[in-house]
């Protein structure tokens, strides 16, 4: 996975829109379509993709870390899509399986009223 330096680099709203997020995320993956430019600040690499699941991977940095320096697995899952909202939760596990932290979102997409 390759990250975007600039601007320029990012796809398009009218490319994003074109594809399903799942095809987007295996671009991604594939280095077809670059990563957000914070998985360079955060050392993130995506891992893995399937149909409602995502694996990212990263050994935190000394500004990013716990005292104990853990690596860490963050594993996103899709509960609900649908046409205009998204379920999703995720979990932080350490290499061992430990499970660290846990999270979810409903994301709803809406057109923003304009004056």
């Amino acid at each position: 996975m390759f990250t975007a330096k600039s601007l320029d680099v990012l796809p398009t709203k009218d490319e994003v829109l074109a594809i399903s997020g799942l095809e987007f995320m295996q671009q991604v993956l594939a280095g077809k379509i670059a990563g957000p430019p914070i998985a360079a600040v955060m050392d993130y690499q995506l891992a893995h993709v399937e149909h409602g699941k995502v694996v990212f991977h990263s050994t935190p940095g000394f500004d990013h870390t716990n005292p104990l320096g853990t690596e860490i697995q963050a594993t996103g899952t899709l509960d609900h899509a649908g046409r205009s909202t998204a379920v999703a939760h995720g979990e932080i596990r350490d290499k061992t399986g430990r499970l660290y932290a846990t999270g979810s979102t409903t994301c709803i997409i809406m057109q923003i009223a304009t004056p």
